[in-house]
């Protein structure tokens, strides 16, 4: 049973273009950095952009 409202909540979570998400408020500052870690042709949900840029922030600079 807990499996199946995992699986549900998972297909529930909104996911949007790297267009939209760079012309969102929340990421606006961080626009630059987005235009160089998403790829156009996929789909993100918040999490998965928030994840993204924390590594990304956190990468070492050579």
């Amino acid at each position: 049973m807990a499996r199946k409202a995992a699986e549900k909540s998972e297909k529930e979570i909104p996911k949007f273009s790297k267009e939209a998400i760079i012309n969102s408020k929340t990421f606006k500052p961080l626009q630059d950095a987005l235009n160089v870690i998403l790829k156009d042709e996929e789909k993100y949900s918040i999490n998965e952009v928030t994840k993204l840029l924390d590594d990304f922030m956190k990468g070492k600079v050579k």
